[in-house]
């Protein structure tokens, strides 16, 4: 995992309003939640304050047709009015801002919160952070998210 510096800019951030948070959460490195125990995860999906996301088709950039992947699941923050705990949302206004800002610690922060660059313009990322990398790094993780996903895809279905 990149390690990244507290690169906060609290003016810029106040002279755009949050727009980065307003648009999607960011996602965290898969081994920011995959190393809590089980039952902090469900936690964390039942107080609202975490969701499975996901990234349409193989995110890799060569793979072999026989395994090619038509989605892979990633970890990121809820959305607010977010219904579902597994969501293919198209974006939505995260969970942690609030009017002065992220609610969270930066160290606290998911790892594409935290390599965010603010700029005058716009906001970008190191490019190892982009979502496609970072969905990547979860290609290994499916199966073990898929378990926990489970009781909450069934009830969506049901």
């Amino acid at each position: 995992m990149l390690r990244i510096e507290n690169n906060e800019n609290f003016e810029t951030c106040k002279r755009c309003g949050g727009q980065c948070c307003k648009n999607c959460a960011g996602i965290y490195h898969p081994d920011e939640i995959l190393k809590l125990p089980d039952h902090i995860i469900k936690q964390m999906f039942e107080s609202k304050l975490l969701a499975v996301d996901t990234w349409d088709g193989d995110p890799r950039d060569e793979y072999e047709e026989d395994k090619e992947l038509y989605r892979v699941y990633y970890f990121r923050p809820r959305h607010k009015n977010e219904d579902h705990i597994v969501s293919e949302s198209w974006g939505g206004e995260c969970v942690h801002l609030t009017e002065t800002g992220c609610s969270l610690a930066f160290k606290d922060r998911p790892y594409q919160c935290r390599a965010l660059i603010p700029g005058e313009e716009r906001c970008t990322w190191e490019p190892e952070c982009e979502k496609r990398f970072v969905s990547v790094l979860y290609i290994p993780h499916q199966d073990k998210i898929e378990e926990l996903i489970k009781p909450y895809k069934q009830a969506i279905e049901a």
